[in-house]
């Protein structure tokens, strides 16, 4: 069983299954991306510090300590995606313990090191914000949001979340940002 494999399934099942419980753990799609960003790098951190850091493999966090020996990936990976995915889908753990049991010794030294790769991570990304918009007074006039009519929901998603400077693995996120949309009086904004 390929543990990469297995605990993506996993950890799409737990951002699915946070949609449809009351716990609203990580929803939306900012808050879901993240998580799954934070797992997803556990997992590879584990498995490229297990497989020796294979130069086609920099590390996401290249200060970790070296893999202890006789840890296996398998164990690594499972155990860096179980603790990553209990941290932020605590909920949902006893189906992470469940899965866990299914990959190898837990005498395996691979075990301790995912759990220390997945604490790191999620220590290093807990200062990115989350999807409250308190505080957020959304802009007005022509070209603006306008609230739905309909409804008298006024919340916003992740007004801020865009001002999060540390990225997952772009490097300079000026190059990827959007130009601004067209005047309201202008043939492209008229065309479109």
């Amino acid at each position: 069983m390929d543990p990469i494999l297995t605990w993506n399934a996993i950890a799409l099942d737990a951002n699915k299954m946070s949609f449809s419980n009351p716990n609203n753990e990580n929803p939306g799609p900012t808050m879901s991306s993240r998580a799954l960003g934070i797992v997803h790098l556990a997992m590879y951190d584990a498995f490229a510090a297990v497989s020796g850091n294979p130069a086609g493999l920099p590390p996401y966090m290249p200060s970790l300590p070296p893999a202890p020996s006789g840890a296996t990936t398998s164990a690594a990976v499972a155990t860096a995606a179980h603790h990553a995915l209990s941290s932020l889908y605590p909920s949902q753990k006893s189906n992470f313990d469940t899965a866990l049991a299914s990959f190898g010794n837990p005498a395996d030294p691979g075990h301790s090191y995912g759990f220390l790769i997945a604490g790191e991570i999620l220590r290093d990304r807990s200062g990115d914000g989350n999807a409250s918009d308190a505080g957020y007074v959304p802009p007005t006039g022509p070209g603006k949001h306008q609230p739905d009519p309909d409804s008298d929901s006024r919340e916003f998603h992740a007004p801020f979340y865009g001002a999060v400077t540390k990225t997952f693995a772009v490097t300079d996120p000026n190059r990827h940002r959007i130009l601004p949309p067209y005047g309201l009086t202008s043939s492209e904004y008229r065309d479109a």
